[in-house]
This record gives C-alpha cells, sequence and structure tokens, in this order.
C-alpha cells in the first residue's frame, strides 16, 4: 500500500476551504492539483481515512485511491511543484 493517495471530490456539493482544511488536520501534507482533484501523504487506506473525513457522515461526492509511486508508475509534465512534492512525500523503499 502507498502512503500517496489522488482524491477526487464534488467541489459544488463539498465546500473546497473546509475539505482542505480537514485533510490538512489529518494528513501528513497535501497537494492541490485544482479545486476537486488533490494528492495527499496519509499512512492509511483509503477507507480509513475516507472514515475520518465523514465520521458520521458519509457521502457519496468523494473518490480516494491509491497511487503508486514506484519507478515508471507515473509520467508525465505538470508544474515542476508537483514533482518535488511527490518525491517529498512518497516512501522510500527500504
Amino acid at each position: 500500500m502507498t502512503n500517496i493517495k489522488m482524491i477526487y471530490f464534488d467541489s459544488v456539493a463539498i465546500d473546497p476551504i473546509l475539505f482542505e482544511s480537514r485533510l490538512r488536520t489529518i494528513c501528513a501534507s497535501l497537494y492541490v492539483i485544482k479545486e476537486g482533484l488533490l494528492l495527499v501523504n496519509f499512512d492509511g487506506d483509503s477507507k480509513i481515512l475516507f472514515d475520518q473525513l465523514f465520521p458520521n457522515q458519509p457521502t457519496n461526492n468523494v473518490f480516494i485511491v491509491d497511487l503508486e509511486t514506484n519507478a515508471d508508475s507515473y509520467w508525465g509534465f505538470m508544474n515542476k511543484d508537483l514533482w518535488t512534492w511527490l518525491n517529498d512525500n512518497e516512501k522510500k523503499s527500504i
């Protein structure tokens, strides 16, 4: 299991400022790709993260998935800050 999760949330149904604030208290770090799409560093599985975000009020407006960060598992051209964030936040294999 990877510690990097990709989260999509409906930024119309869920207040993005409150949601991101909540993520900042639960996760070690987060990177906003755009409103409604972000990466987080969370040491646990996706269900645990979801349950911590919505303990009493499950919603169908959020999707959380593990993002593999091993060699060659992702590629693209994005802002340099994203690559730095991934490098700083992915667990290193021992």
